[in-house]
């Protein structure tokens, strides 16, 4: 036995730790324990495996950790989905340790819990009872890997401001209200900021200094009002959501707009926003808009004009009653505009600004009349310009009624490639003469436009790095396992 390296004992049931069997496995890297029943850890149960790389101790039973319990090379720990209430100063001398996930405890104070001087690069104690950041953590400014979401923050304290290295930060999910202007003073290199689902109203200048910032996620939290001024210089910034605040009104300038040349996402969801006051122009780069769920009651294409790159427009759920549009402005890129459930009453040339639409959803208006030349300037075009499907238009829940003149439009934009969906049935369609069309539509259903609605599922693919721990074959530069003992009544979990 002297030679293994793994032993995995994952998934039995186990209330202690084999000391004895670990005394004769001397260069023991790894070792698995997760899934067992397992209530304390003891000082004595790790003695014979003094270079221990990477324990796994989650989905047990452990209340208690005590003092010196692990060895003194220890990288990894995941103690994760266990009864702990504190750490007991069983990680402060561990000053090699690189990473621990302690998620699903009931930990509610790190005050000089953590080692110092530390390595440690990846700290997970989400869902937790932690209450503050602590005034020492700004010892552990080694960290990259930080998340803290689903605990009881309501406080920084500027006690990360000094984290240089971190490039991911998840604090969604607490109860912060506010930030200050020095809380991520120096974290320059920090890449993805998570803070939604807080109690914030204010945010100050707090966001100005991540000059490597890519996402910015605020939704679900109390924000009154918001300037693009506190996002300013951010030049690598892709992806802002602010859905689910009360937001009335975004302030912003052309100039300082342009300095936010990167940004592709913008979800202003479930708002309050009554007007959006040229707050968009300089906005170049912008591919996905999200303004449904506002007050928005009229909406100018002229807002829109430079948004050359705009792929995806939401402006559903609104109480937009005029859709202003003119042969003077284009939308090239669009392919899905979402405008149902507003109050439009007359659907005339409002799709000639859009040459490339694909998707139009103009379900559940007031919609009485319809133009002959609605999509008489649209073709729904994929990559290198080639036509891929005819345009879509979907009408459902409108206030149309069968007539010669619904008849006329029906067929007359059929002829232009654009497919009327949602309109009364009517016998006169039947008996009408047909317009020949080299392309036959395919059958299409308002749930495929609606599968395209939500920007916050198009923007999942932030793909927060997983919370439950990686897989723990030792990866010890130092020394490859010699033997490996797997005893296990399913495979390991984290």
């Amino acid at each position: 036995m002297d030679s293994v390296a793994y032993l995995n004992l994952a998934n039995n049931l186990l209330t202690t730790v084999p000391t004895d069997s670990l005394l004769h496995m001397p260069r023991l890297k790894t070792l698995s324990l997760g899934g067992n029943k397992i209530q304390e850890l003891r000082e004595t149960d790790f003695k014979g495996v003094n270079d221990l790389y990477s324990v796994v101790v989650s989905d047990n039973e452990i209340f208690r950790v005590d003092q010196n319990t692990f060895p003194a090379n220890l990288r990894r720990l995941a103690i994760a989905r266990n009864n702990l209430t504190t750490f007991n100063d069983s990680l402060k001398n561990l000053h090699k340790l690189e990473w621990v996930f302690a998620s699903y405890n009931d930990i509610s104070d790190l005050e000089g819990e953590l080692p110092v001087p530390s390595r440690l690069w990846n700290l997970n104690l989400t869902h937790n009872l932690l209450t503050t950041i602590p005034d020492d953590f700004y010892h552990q400014s080694s960290l990259e890997h930080l998340e803290l979401h689903h605990n009881k923050i309501y406080n920084l304290g500027g006690n990360l401001k000094k984290f240089r290295k971190i490039d991911y930060l998840d604090l969604s999910h607490n109860k912060l209200t506010s930030l200050d202007d020095d809380d991520f003073l120096e974290c320059e290199k920090l890449e993805q900021l998570f803070l939604d689902n807080n109690m914030i109203i204010d945010i100050k200048n707090a966001l100005l200094p991540l000059k490597r910032i890519i996402r910015i996620h605020l939704q679900y939290n109390s924000l009154t009002k918001f300037s693009l001024s506190q996002v300013k210089g951010l030049s690598t910034l892709r992806e802002l959501d602010l859905k689910n605040n009360r937001i009335e009104r975004i302030i912003s300038s052309i100039e300082e707009n342009y300095t936010l040349g990167h940004l592709k996402e913008l979800n202003l969801a479930h708002n309050e926003i009554l007007t959006l006051d040229g707050f968009l122009h300089g906005l170049t780069n912008l591919s996905k808009l999200n303004l449904s769920h506002n007050q928005l009651c009229h909406l100018s294409l002229s807002e829109l004009v430079g948004l050359d790159k705009l792929a995806l427009l939401d402006i559903s759920y609104n109480q937009i009653s005029t859709l202003s549009a003119t042969s003077l402005i284009t939308l090239p890129l669009v392919g899905t505009l979402l405008a149902g459930h507003n109050q439009l009453t007359i659907l005339d040339k409002e799709l000639h600004s859009f040459p490339n639409i694909c998707y139009a959803d103009f379900s559940h208006n007031k919609i009485a009349k319809l133009g002959d030349e609605l999509a008489s300037r649209s073709t729904c075009r994929g990559k290198d310009n080639v036509v891929v499907s005819i345009v879509r238009i979907f009408l459902k829940g409108n206030e149309l009624q069968c007539s010669k003149e619904l008849a006329n439009a029906k067929e007359s934009n059929k002829g232009f490639q654009a497919e009327l969906i949602g309109l009364p049935e009517c016998d006169m369609f039947e008996n009408s003469p047909s317009s020949s069309s080299p392309m036959s539509p395919p059958t299409a259903s308002i749930t495929e436009i609606l599968e395209v609605k939500k920007l916050d599922e198009v923007s999942a693919d932030r793909t927060r790095k997983m919370e439950d721990e990686p897989v723990y074959q030792s990866d010890d530069p130092g020394q490859e396992p010699v033997m490996q003992i797997l005893i296990s009544s399913s495979p390991p979990t984290a």
